[in-house]
């Protein structure tokens, strides 16, 4: 994956990084489903997470939620909002 290094060359054109990802599965290392593993999560251990939102919301930080792998194919994409 390249990236922006924030800096330019001689020419003025950007420095592009690169750097090497690799993605383990490590679903297959997990005792149980993602979800029932979340589910048996207790809410006390997110006492910091609780101070910047209220619970209905940490319910959802708290559980397994649907990832659009397929639509994160590229750096740029994590930047949309």
């Amino acid at each position: 994956m390249k990236y922006d290094s924030g800096k330019v060359n001689d020419k003025g054109q950007p420095i592009r990084n690169t750097i090497e990802l690799r993605l383990i599965d490590s679903f297959k290392f997990l005792p149980s489903s993602l979800d029932k593993l979340s589910k048996n999560l207790e809410k006390d251990p997110f006492i910091e997470s609780a101070k910047y939102f209220p619970e209905e919301l940490l319910n959802l930080l708290t559980r397994k939620l649907a990832y659009p792998y397929e639509y994160m194919d590229c750096p740029e994409k994590f930047q949309e909002t």
